[in-house]
């Protein structure tokens, strides 16, 4: 299992660059968005105009537990699951989880993704 970030096209796949939305107006809280699947990364790509600038990039669970605790450790309050664009410009409330502690952000990712994959058929 592997989870998707968005990231600046033109960085070293080493590196994890992405954006960093704010969650309100006043822009104290802000949130990085995670994806369980590439497609759903892509969509929002697709959507937002970011092509060719924005990538999906897929990272392993544990380079994913590593970036929620350097998120934390530069302020990221949030972490959005699967943003949808066109609902975030329609003024829908996004799934967001707050990243208090990295590792239970992580179990709670895992959680999501595991439910999301017993949800396939096959």
């Amino acid at each position: 299992m592997c989870f998707f970030l968005i990231t600046d096209s033109k960085t070293d796949a080493t590196e994890i660059d992405t954006p960093v939305f704010a969650l309100t107006g006043e822009g104290e809280e802000s949130a990085v968005a995670i994806f369980l699947s590439c497609i759903t990364a892509e969509d929002y790509i697709e959507a937002a105009g970011w092509k060719g600038n924005q990538q999906a990039a897929m990272v392993a669970p544990t380079e994913a537990l590593k970036w929620l605790i350097l998120a934390r450790k530069q302020g990221v309050t949030h972490v959005v699951v699967d943003p949808s664009r066109f609902k975030q410009l329609q003024g829908e409330l996004l799934d967001v989880i707050p990243l208090t502690d990295a590792q239970e952000t992580y179990a709670e990712l895992l959680r999501r993704a595991s439910e999301a994959l017993c949800e396939i058929e096959i």
